[in-house]
């Protein structure tokens, strides 16, 4: 079973632009857009969201880069989605997207 750990940095920085345009594809103002919660209990995956903060205190480990998503496996963490995938994102569907071609190579692949 894969575990999907969805990973941003807060406190925002210099990057807080870039995580503005990753929080708006997944989230409004009063909470995770509905198409998003759906998308995201279709997969029938656990998943987790985590803060850059947490994921450190949690796991131990360092990230170069957020927004992330990682796979956890066992004990194997690996990128599912880079950052820089992410930010060339510009629909919730293009998230969407992304994601679920990554699940289908990382599905056959291991």
């Amino acid at each position: 079973m894969i575990l999907l750990i969805f990973l941003c940095l807060w406190p925002p920085n210099l990057a807080f632009f870039i995580f503005l345009e990753y929080y708006s594809l997944i989230n409004s103002p009063i909470g995770i857009h509905s198409e998003w919660k759906v998308f995201l209990n279709s997969l029938n995956l656990p998943f987790e969201f985590l803060h850059e903060d947490e994921y450190k205190k949690h796991y131990k480990t360092e990230v170069k880069s957020t927004p992330l998503i990682l796979s956890k496996r066992a004990e194997s963490l690996e990128v599912l989605v880079s950052t820089e995938l992410i930010n060339q994102c510009k629909t919730t569907d293009d998230l969407k997207q992304l994601i679920l071609s990554k699940l289908n190579v990382h599905h056959f692949t291991n």
